[in-house]
């Protein structure tokens, strides 16, 4: 989406996000169990017969860790739930993901290593916008996929400059709770951080927690249950899995014996909505991601929806329309 047109929603404490954004980051399946046609090979760094390796850098610790730091697990958490299911045509996903204490340089030296000694497939959903700005380059350069960045940024929408870089949500989770708990208690302040989130208005692009009927929320809390059963099932947690889904509906399209070009263009060609609120614009001309979400109003920790679904394009001067059409459900099996 562009800059200057991204749905830029009000939200109450203006001050207070602007600062925290300043400091945080801003199968039972037949396509996906194998297919037909012999055999998956090697194809590309970080994919044999048997494995789909990919990598990432995350604030496991630092000044965003709290809240951001469960994104990760998880996304590994809804993988190994793909893993137990078949796999993607029968490979496993094993996602490694190293801290960086949203640290750029820090960043700098994780993914230079999980590129150059581990070799991995590409980079998923590094997260951060100071933290990815050093390293964004470097990717696309190598002609590493940088795939669904966890980041609000509209600069990773830019294939001429970064034709390896996909964006994938629209300004940044909901993750206020946790960092300003976080900091009030680093001022010997004792208070809980879904007090200091009420009320505030917000967007969402995925279901609402509450949303108990949503298929998509039945599924991942099921993932969470089962596999990251000791976080707190959040919209942190929600969000890594949401994009976790989405790694799989890329891998699953770019076919059985997948390359770094080739999950670029089967990504280009478009994704199937999955668990996002609105489609994805993904094209040869945009990476941005979702195209659209929901006024909500946070209470108790958690977005409550206000009113329809609203979508725009990636023109600056693009109208800004109700969706019109509705979230499919998610698949039984819970594989793309």
């Amino acid at each position: 989406m562009n800059t200057s047109h991204r749905l830029r929603l009000p939200v109450i404490a203006a001050a207070v996000t602007a600062s925290l954004v300043a400091a945080g980051c801003g199968s039972s399946s037949s396509s996906g169990s194998g297919g037909s046609g012999g055999a998956a090979a090697a194809s590309a760094p970080g994919i044999t017969s048997t494995q789909i390796l990919i990598g990432s850098h995350q604030p496991l610790t630092g000044p965003a860790a709290p809240g951001y730091s469960e994104i990760a697990p998880a996304a590994n958490a809804y993988f190994q739930y793909v893993n137990a299911h078949g796999g993607v045509y029968g490979r496993k996903i094993k996602y490694t993901y190293l801290d960086d204490a949203y640290d750029p340089s820090k960043t700098t030296s994780v993914v230079h290593q999980l590129v150059l000694q581990d070799s991995v497939f590409g980079i998923f959903n590094g997260l951060g916008t100071p933290t990815h700005l050093a390293v964004v380059k470097y990717l696309n350069a190598s002609k590493v996929p940088d795939l669904f960045i966890a980041s609000g940024c509209d600069c990773w929408n830019n294939p001429a400059a970064y034709p390896y870089s996909f964006g994938w949500q629209l300004d940044y989770p909901m993750t206020l709770g946790g960092l300003l708990e976080a900091y009030a208690k680093q001022g010997g302040a004792t208070v809980n951080g879904n007090q200091l989130t009420q009320g505030i208005i917000t967007d969402g692009y995925l279901p609402t927690l509450g949303s108990t009927g949503n298929s998509w929320i039945a599924l991942f809390k099921k993932v969470h249950d089962t596999y990251d059963a000791k976080a707190p099932f959040d919209g942190n947690v929600l969000y890594g899995m949401a994009v976790g889904y989405t790694f799989v509906q890329a891998m699953v399209k770019a076919g059985k014996n997948p390359t770094r070009a080739g999950v670029v263009k089967a990504i280009e060609g478009g994704l199937p909505q999955g668990a996002a609120v609105a489609p994805y614009n993904y094209s040869m001309t945009d990476h941005g991601g979702m195209s659209g979400a929901f006024i909500g109003i946070i209470k108790n920790g958690a977005v409550v929806q206000q009113g329809p679904v609203w979508t725009t394009d990636t023109t600056p001067t693009g109208p800004v329309t109700q969706f019109s059409g509705s979230q499919p459900p998610a698949p039984a099996s819970g594989m793309p």
